[in-house]
């Protein structure tokens, strides 16, 4: 089984050039447990991944693997995002 959140999480992080102690403190959790996720020895709970997306401003589809672009969290004023191609009469009516 391939884990991503513990890759994207250590990825952010160091974008961010946030310690693992300064977001263990502002997750709640320890620098233990930061380092825990980055490694995949434990997975957040999903309150936790939640949390991770929301200070990273990244939407969780990205943070689990789903996507591969750092989008911002769903917005309905910015973009909707389909999981399959639709016609131009199919757009038409969800515009």
């Amino acid at each position: 089984m391939v884990f991503i959140v513990g890759s994207r999480l250590k990825e952010l992080r160091k974008e961010k050039r946030i310690t693992q102690k300064a977001l263990g403190a502002i997750l709640g959790v320890r620098e233990t447990t930061i380092s825990l996720y980055e490694t995949d020895v434990n997975d957040p709970s999903d309150s936790i991944k939640v949390m991770i997306a929301n200070h990273f401003g990244v939407s969780l589809d990205y943070l689990l693997g789903v996507i591969e672009e750092q989008v911002t969290p769903y917005s309905k004023d910015k973009y909707i995002m389909l999981t399959q191609e639709i016609d131009d009469e199919e757009r038409s009516l969800l515009l």
